[in-house]
């Protein structure tokens, strides 16, 4: 999309996940997860709800129970730093 001049926002990258989440593609949206947040984009309500709602079922695999681990930490670090002000979720 970039190279047609059409950049990615959070919610095209919050469909593309959810849509590879919910064809067991977890690999793949671990790695546009990665890629939103390499791009500055920050994990929204909206993509946690989308990994919660992955992880309380079967499908998610190791890769994607790291993540979403490594995720709530680096939340928490921020919180702690006084950089969040508010928790969208408990650990």
């Amino acid at each position: 999309m970039d190279e047609n001049g059409c950049s990615p926002d959070h919610v095209t990258y919050n469909t593309i996940i959810q849509g590879f989440l919910q064809h067991n593609e977890t690999s793949w949206a671990v790695k546009y997860l990665q890629m939103m947040l390499d791009k500055g984009f920050s994990a929204s309500a909206t993509t946690c709800t989308i990994l919660i709602d992955l992880l309380s079922t079967n499908h998610a695999d190791q890769t994607l129970q790291e993540f979403f681990k490594n995720l709530c930490e680096s939340f928490l670090v921020l919180q702690r730093a006084g950089q969040i002000s508010y928790s969208t979720f408990t650990v």
